[in-house]
Order: C-alpha cells, then structure tokens, then sequence
C-alpha cells in the first residue's frame, strides 16, 4: 500500500506572526499568540487542514540552519472537497495570507524563488499594506519612505543625464514639473556600485573600489547628454554637508533640503520598441558591476525589483565583473604595491597640490604626444577642467588656451553660507561647460603650461566641428583671448564672438563683457602674455570713493551710486538690531573653536556692530583676524567680541559694500602679483 511519511514544510516567500511565550514566564505557560496569528492559522486551517496537497520545493533553509530545518515550498494544488465553494482569495496560499494582511513576505526566500512569483508575493505585499490591513494596520511610513515634499520631484519625469557620478548616481536637469531646468541628484533604487576615490586633496591616497571606474563609464558612456525616464520610488534623509571649499558645481536642490531621492531609471530603446523602458540599473547588475540591496520588508523597492535580483543571479553564474574569483597572488600583489587587483585603476595625479613640479616635467612628452584622447572629469569655469587620459591614466588640470571665462562664484565650503561673489557671467559660463563638456570623450593638445602648473590646451569633443572654445564664444561664455603662440583657429574664434556679441548672447548682453583683472585675472590661463589680447569693450567710468589701500597694490572702495547707497542702508538698519552693550555681546559670543575660516560674523566695537569675514584665528591668543566687508580694513581682534548673525537677517544677505581692486598690469613691491599666491 501507500506509504505515507510525515515532513515540516515552511511557505516559500512568506512568514505568517507566530507565538511566543512572555518574557519571564514559567516554561510550561502556554504560549501566547502574536497580533493576527490566529486569523493566519484560521486562514491556513480552512484551506489546508486534511486536504491532499501537491508541493513543489523551491529551497532548503539558509546555511548554518538547524538540522530539521522545514524545507520551503510552494503549495502548487490544494484538492477541493466535494461540495465546497472555491475560496475568492487567490489558490496560492502564501499570496493569500499576504494580500490579507496575515503576513509578511521572507526577503531570503524572495530571492531563491522564480522572480515572478515572487512579484506576485510583493504586490500581494504591498496592497495589504497600501490598504492597512492585518499586520499593517498600524504602519506608518518611516521618513525615508514619506511622500516626497511638493517641492521636489514627482512620482515620474523625463530628464537629461548631466553627470554620471558614480556607477549609481546620476546628476539630471528636470525637463517639467516643480524642479525643470534644475540639477537633481538620483540615486538607482534598490542597488549599489563599487565607490570610486575621492580625488581631493583630503582624500589624497584614496583608491577606487574594484571595478567601480567601470560601472560608471559603464553609464556614461550610455547615458551621458541623453534623455531618460525617471520613477522616483523611495527617498532618505541625508545629514547636512558643506560643499567642499572652492566647489563650483551648482548643489543639487535636493541635498539642500537633506534628501536622497532613490528612483527607477529608464533609457530609451529596450527590447526595439522604441520607448523608455530599458532598465538602467538591470543593464548595470546584468554586466557583474553593481549588487542588488536586500530589502526588509515593508520596505519600498525598485520598479523591476525581481528582474535585477534575476539578473544578479545570472551574472553571478557568469562570473562577471565583482563577481570573477580574484586569485590571492593578484589579492597580495596588489596590497604590496605590485600590479593593481582586477578592476582596480592606478592613476598618476598631475592636479594634486604636491604635483606642480610632476606636472611641469611631464610638459615635453605631453606637448610631442600632439592630440590624445580623454574624458572631461570636472569644470572648474567655463574655461578651465580636469581632464582624464585612459592610455596614460593620468588627470590633468586644462585651461583653453584661447579664451577667458569670468570666475564664477565660489561657496566657502568652511561650514557657513557664505559664498565669494564671482564675476558677472562666471555662472552662466560654468552651467554652459558642464552641460556642453561635462564627461564628454574629448580630444586635446597640449601647447603650453603656466606657472600653477596647469596645462593650455586646445580641446574639441570627439565626432564635432567646433572646438572647446569656440563653442564658448558661440554662447557667449567667454571672451577671445590671443595666446604668443599663433593659432590657426583665431579667425573662427574672432567670428564665433563677432556673432554672440551681435546677437547679445550671455556676456554681451548688456554689451560689455567681464574684466580680466582681479578675480577673472586668476580664472585665466597665465601664458606669460603681457597684453590680455581680449576684445573686450571699454569700460564705462564707475564714480567709486576709496575707503582703504592695503598691501600689494590692493585698493577698497565703494560705489557711489543710488543701489549701493541702498544696500548701506539694509546693511546698518540690520546691525542696529543686535545687542547694544558689551555684556549682550559676550553672552552671545562664539566659542574660538566653532569659528571657521571664511565665515561671515558680527564684530562689536566701541562704536557698534560690523561685518566681518574670518581670515584666520589664534587658539593660543583666543583672537581672529577679519577683514571688515563694508571698510576692506583687516585687524585681529578677541573671539569674545564676534557672534553670529541671526537667522534671515539682511546683514548675512547683502553682498561687501567694500570692493576690492588691483592695479592692472604691475606688481607692487610687497605684495602677490594678480592672481598668484
């Protein structure tokens, strides 16, 4: 006859609550039963109990399990008995229980069973908890899973790829809605890339994870400039940061509100029908250079959550990317400073500040190499870069021989909101660099270095007629500027800005273009020509009243003019709001230690209340030295007479009244030339 044999099996993809004895309760007390554990064994018992089954297995438990660990199924047929009516909620049992409410789906045992199947599980999933139903009653959205504000994103966008930061992060300009026309940062849902190295002088050392230059070259070179579809699916908090000092790249308006947005991304001609619906993050996990996240339960996932786990499966089975076995000889090699690991990328820094002199030396092979192949890593301005070479992995900081762009502005980086004010069309110039050049194949050459240690090159994107810098007069981003060294492109350069000051594109719109003295002197390659060589228009005469001579030829004035008279105003209405008497001040004080350099504060005086930037500080002698913004005047003074401004207020707002000036085309005995150190 039949033989009959009595096993423990455990629902494939789902975990119903179960029961459990109180804490410090006797051992024989029976055991109690958790929120809605009685309405999932009511369920199961109705449906299971004495019926015959046909059980397909999908997985044993996890390794390191007990010995009589229950095998994990799926009940494929339940035999009905005679007369009974057909249950309204699905036949699969475990999809049941969760559409119900009466369980929660087992992340493990998602990822061993077919990715349709276990689809079908997650939405099961996700109704009950969409409906608050069973166990989800009392759910409530965690902060990185709540509606994202009305400020930023909606569900789903179309957007253009303006950066590839890493191989899971991408820079995008919105094309509708709330944030159209601004940099968004996006993060790929639901999977991670290996960490590329920070190439900062705080991070110097640092080195990429394996194969993380290839996951995001791996993007770039398929999304770069292109148009994608964007699914926002889950957000996350983010700590507050400061930009980096001297960081020009605009801040995604996200992170200045303290959000990741984690999105479904897009590409446009998956499976030949033309749309958007080629899954970037499936692309980069199939190719072994990214892993899919283990989400909890209840967690929000990826549009495609199941087609990535699939596609991890089967890049793991290929052995690709992350996942090729690396050898141990090739594991010590690299550790002991012998041949990088797989994946892993060496790269001679000729930007670092300790490389001036590497960089100088390198000048007679890179100048014989004529053009070379490389990748825009980073605008500076609208005229200067940081150029990556693969053949010689090198990086090399660029600056186009044959124009000038203003400086755009710069944020302090140093834990206040400060910003030094760049010249006019500085930002216009650097937004144009980083949509136009930004991570585009390029080609250089290499014609000259200056005394920074920073190379004149022409540089033109690969498969275009225009160069670089003609590209930059077209716009209107820069102005012509005739290098010693004769150019055989000079007469395009002179029309392509001949036709934007015609037409009063960017710099000319208001028909005068920025000076080069000053702050754009330093913006500009320093070729050792003595004449700028610019077409620039005369300057009108500006009526200015001196109010201080520093050091070096440096002159502080102001303007004298009705908008500048204005601003004075808005700046003393706000200093005669703070505390009047010494005692306020001191109450008030800022401790010497949480005092940044370049932050703008309060000073008191017997006279009153100034604006003043931080140069630098004493901690042995508890004094600082500021420069006052509205008189140009620098003086070191206790830390006990300086406190913050308070929120909103106009004196934290309002640009320095004193302007700071050189005298053009000489070096003073005494101080810095312009420009320099």
């Amino acid at each position: 006859g039949t033989r009959w044999r009595s096993i423990g099996v455990q629902l494939a993809g789902a975990q119903a609550p179960g029961f459990r004895r109180e804490p410090g309760a006797p051992v024989d007390a029976p055991a109690a039963p958790m929120p809605f554990a009685l309405n999932a064994r009511y369920m199961a018992e109705m449906r299971l109990l004495h019926r015959e089954i046909a059980f397909v297995v999908e997985h044993a438990d996890r390794v390191g399990g007990p010995p009589d660990a229950p095998l994990y199924v799926h009940i494929s047929h339940v035999k009905q008995v005679p007369g009974a009516q057909p249950s309204s909620p699905p036949d699969d049992i475990a999809e049941a229980l969760l559409q119900m409410g009466f369980a929660k789906t087992l992340p493990y045992s998602l990822a061993e069973m077919p990715s349709a199947r276990a689809m079908r599980l997650r939405m099961a999933e996700k109704a009950a908890r969409d409906g608050r139903r069973g166990v989800w009653r009392d759910f409530r959205p965690s902060e990185s899973n709540a509606p994202l504000a009305a400020s930023a994103l909606g569900a789903s966008v179309f957007a253009r790829v303006q950066e590839v930061v890493s191989g899971d992060t991408l820079g995008l300009i919105v094309e509708s809605g709330p944030m159209a026309g601004n940099p968004v940062r996006v993060f790929l849902a639901s999977v991670r890339a290996p960490r590329l190295a920070r190439l900062t002088s705080v991070a110097v050392g640092s080195v990429d994870e394996p194969y993380a230059y290839d996951a995001r070259e791996f993007l770039r070179k398929k999304l770069i400039g292109k148009r994608v579809r964007v699914h926002i699916v889950y957000q996350k908090s983010l700590a507050a940061t400061q930009p980096a000092s001297g960081s020009q790249a605009p801040q995604p308006a996200q992170q200045q509100a303290n959000v990741m947005l984690f999105a479904s991304v897009f590409k446009e001609g998956g499976g030949g029908t033309g749309g958007f619906d080629a899954d970037v993050a499936e692309m980069l996990v199939r190719a072994g250079l990214a892993t899919v996240v283990k989400h909890r339960s209840g967690d929000d996932t990826a549009l495609e959550y199941d087609a990535l786990v699939e596609a991890e499966k089967a890049a793991k089975e290929a052995r690709k990317g992350i996942h090729k076995p690396v050898s141990a000889s090739a594991a010590a090699g690299a550790g002991a400073g012998g041949t990088a690991a797989p994946g892993v990328r060496r790269i001679n820094d000729l930007t670092a500040p300790d490389a001036k002199k590497r960089a100088k030396d390198m000048l007679a092979f890179l100048e014989k190499a004529g053009a070379m192949s490389a990748v825009v890593e980073h605008a500076s301005s609208g005229s200067r870069f940081r150029v990556y070479v693969p053949k010689d992995r090198m990086l090399l900081g660029v600056a186009l021989r044959a124009v000038r762009a203003p400086a755009p502005t710069r944020r302090s980086g140093s834990g206040s909101d400060t910003s030094e004010q760049g010249e006019p069309g500085g930002d216009h110039a650097l937004a144009f660099a980083r949509d136009s050049l930004l991570q585009r194949d390029v080609q250089l050459e290499v014609f000259g270095i200056d005394r920074n240690g920073t190379f004149l090159v022409d540089l033109w994107i690969v498969g275009q007629q225009k160069d670089a810098a003609e590209m930059l007069l077209e716009a209107g981003a820069a102005v012509f500027h005739e290098s010693r060294d004769s150019n055989p492109r000079t007469p395009r350069y002179i029309a392509a800005e001949k036709r934007a000051r015609s037409s009063s594109r960017g710099l000319w719109a208001h028909q005068s273009a920025p000076s080069t003295n000053g702050a754009a002197k330093a913006n500009a390659p320093d070729n050792g020509a003595g004449a700028t060589g610019a077409v620039v228009e005369p300057p009108s005469r500006v009526r200015v009243r001196v109010v201080e001579v520093g050091q070096g030829g440096r002159v502080f004035f102001r303007e004298m003019n009705s908008e500048a008279k204005q601003r004075s105003q808005s700046v003393e209405q706000a200093l005669a709001e703070l505390p009047t008497d010494a005692d306020s001040a001191a109450n008030n004080a800022v401790p010497i230690a949480a005092i940044k350099n370049g932050e703008v504060l309060a000073a008191h005086f017997s006279n009153g209340w100034f604006r003043a930037k931080v140069l630098r500080r004493n901690n042995q002698s508890e004094k600082i030295l500021l420069r006052f913004l509205d008189y140009g005047t620098e003086d070191w003074v206790p830390a006990r007479s300086v406190m913050r401004f308070p929120v909103g207020s106009a004196a934290s707002a309002v640009p320095p009244l004193a302007n700071e000036a050189r005298l053009a085309g000489i070096v003073v005995a005494g101080g810095a030339p312009p420009g320099g150190n």
